[in-house]
C-alpha cells in the first residue's frame, strides 16, 4: 500500500469535493431549484433585453409575473395529509396485558415529548417535495409520481 503524504491527502480530498459539488450541481441542481419555486410560490425574474439581444441584470418591472399558488396549496394539503394521525404506538406480548398497555402509553408519552412529530413533517416535506414515497405507520403513503409510469 502507498504511503499518501498529508498534503496530498488534502488536495485530494478538496478535489473529490469539487467534482461532487459539480456533479450534483449539473444533475440535480435544476430541478430542486424549480420545485423551491414551485412550493414557494416565486417565479424567475424577468429581465430587459438590450438591443444586441442579451438579457441585462435590470429586472423588467413594467411586466407581470405571476405564480399561481395552486401548488404549493396541493403540497400543503399533501404533506397535512401525510402526518394528520400519529404512528399507532403499540406493545403486543408478553404474560401481563396491563404491562402492554403501560408501555404503550409511555412510548407514546416519549413521542409526545420529544418533538418527533415536528421532525416526522420536515422529512415529510422534503419527500413530498422531491416525489419520495415516504412510508408511513398510518397506512397512508405519498405515492411517487414515477410509481404509476410504464416502460416503453
Amino acid at each position: 500500500m502507498a504511503v499518501v503524504s498529508p498534503i496530498n491527502a488534502v488536495s485530494e480530498i478538496i478535489m473529490r469535493r469539487d467534482e461532487s459539488k459539480k456533479w450534483l450541481r449539473f444533475n440535480y441542481w435544476d430541478e430542486w431549484v424549480e420545485t423551491w419555486r414551485m412550493i414557494k410560490c416565486r417565479t424567475k425574474p424577468i429581465r430587459k433585453i438590450d438591443s444586441a439581444g442579451k438579457e441585462m441584470e435590470e429586472e423588467d418591472k413594467s411586466r407581470t409575473n405571476v405564480e399561481s399558488g395552486l401548488a404549493n396549496l396541493i403540497f400543503r394539503k399533501n404533506v397535512a395529509r401525510l402526518s394528520a394521525q400519529p404512528y399507532t404506538l403499540r406493545v403486543r406480548g408478553g404474560s401481563d396485558p396491563s404491562r402492554a398497555a403501560r408501555l404503550s402509553a409511555l412510548l407514546g408519552q416519549q413521542y409526545d415529548q420529544s418533538q418527533e412529530r415536528a421532525e416526522d413533517v420536515r422529512v415529510r416535506m422534503a419527500a413530498e417535495a422531491l416525489g419520495i414515497e415516504f412510508p408511513s405507520c398510518t397506512g397512508i403513503s405519498s405515492p411517487a409520481p414515477w410509481s404509476s409510469a410504464k416502460p416503453y
